[in-house]
């Protein structure tokens, strides 16, 4: 349903707006309906209005008050409260306003009754075990994480390597004539099939490795004891990091770390590129506490990328939407700018079911 209801909004965008389509804001839209509906068993209502949610539109508001409370926070004692009264006032009333926001979606659904399972209802399940359910701020909390983890990142993951393909025209070129030939028929989209093609996770590897969703630090905390880290002591209770960004760009870890090669990613790689260090490729983060919903976003982002290269030809990115990643700003998100991209319907159109109905 979703799928679908995506290529025929893109269809009438680019019909009315004569071509031009701000892909950004139109995967952020099906990502956010998407995941409203596995979250909370609805959707925001995106695709059927065209119009993301005016909370969701202002997200990076939120992250930016986020990021300056995170940093504000590794001060001395004392100086916090003054500096955290120095946050704009509409900055914390955005961030008020994505709990309360995040607290009504949870409201309705605590007041469904539906057998339909979805995230909300496993985590319910023990509510009625004492001791092991989640507090109504703890549900609230865990709401606008669904909301924001499952929207944002995905169509970060997605709007980024759609401007890399673009800007790198024979890889487009390549990555399209691959997808259409492999799969003939749009009922050929499946999931299983898609995570098996090496050349379409290529691409998206090599678009993570560029625009990391998360570019910012992922902090982690040592324990209760000293350890040894990359060589060195690192006291109890350090905050440690890498910056994802910096290590994906270096050329210490990566050939020709600045272009956009997917072949680097494959079984048979270029020998140019055979000494890439792709451990440290982990857009994801790492270890126990790495992203819950990584095979999710996984599916989506194979999914909605082979869907868009089957239906439409992109011709190109509109003067205003050039140098898209450089003028973006980083406030542990990316503040995404509108990515205006020329796109016809290509001229056959096979059929078929949507593979996220």
């Amino acid at each position: 349903m979703y799928i679908k209801k995506f290529i025929a909004s893109l269809r009438k965008e680019a019909r009315r707006n004569n071509q031009i389509v701000d892909i950004s804001q139109w995967v952020n839209i099906l990502a956010t309906d998407v995941i409203g509906d596995l979250t909370f068993g609805e959707s925001f209502g995106g695709l059927d209005s065209g119009l993301l949610h005016p909370w969701l539109q202002a997200l990076f508001t939120t992250t930016k008050a986020y990021t300056f409370t995170r940093e504000i926070l590794r001060l001395p004692t004392p100086f916090i409260k003054a500096a955290m009264a120095c946050i704009p006032k509409k900055m914390r009333e955005h961030q008020e306003g994505a709990l309360a926001f995040g607290a009504e979606a949870a409201r309705r659904r605590l007041a469904q009754t539906t057998d339909r399972p979805d995230f909300m209802s496993y985590i319910l399940r023990h509510n009625g075990d004492e001791g092991k359910g989640m507090s109504r701020d703890e549900l609230d909390m865990a709401a606008i994480t669904f909301i924001i983890a499952g929207s944002e990142t995905v169509s970060t993951m997605l709007s980024g390597t759609i401007y890399l393909l673009l800007s790198n025209r024979s890889v487009l070129d390549e990555f399209t004539k691959t997808i259409r030939s492999d799969f003939p028929e749009e009922s050929d989209l499946t999931n299983t099939a898609l995570q098996k093609h090496e050349y379409l996770t290529g691409v998206l590897k090599e678009g993570l490795r560029l625009y990391p969703p998360t570019p910012d630090r992922l902090f982690r905390t040592t324990a209760n004891q000293s350890v040894i880290i990359a060589g060195k002591m690192v006291p109890p209770h350090t905050n440690v990091t890498i910056n994802l960004w910096a290590a994906n760009r270096s050329r210490a870890n990566f050939h020709e770390p600045l272009k956009f090669v997917p072949e680097r990613w494959m079984a048979e790689a270029p020998p140019a590129y055979l000494y890439d260090d792709k451990d440290v490729f982990r857009p994801f983060s790492v270890g126990p506490r790495d992203c819950i919903g990584k095979n999710l976003a996984w599916a989506e982002i194979r999914l909605i990328l082979a869907y868009l290269v089957w239906h439409f030809d992109f011709l190109g990115i509109e003067p205003d939407s050039k140098q898209w990643i450089e003028r973006q700003k980083i406030f542990t998100l990316w503040g995404k700018l509108p990515l205006n991209v020329n796109i016809v319907p290509r001229c056959h159109e096979g059929q078929g079911e949507g593979a996220l109905d």
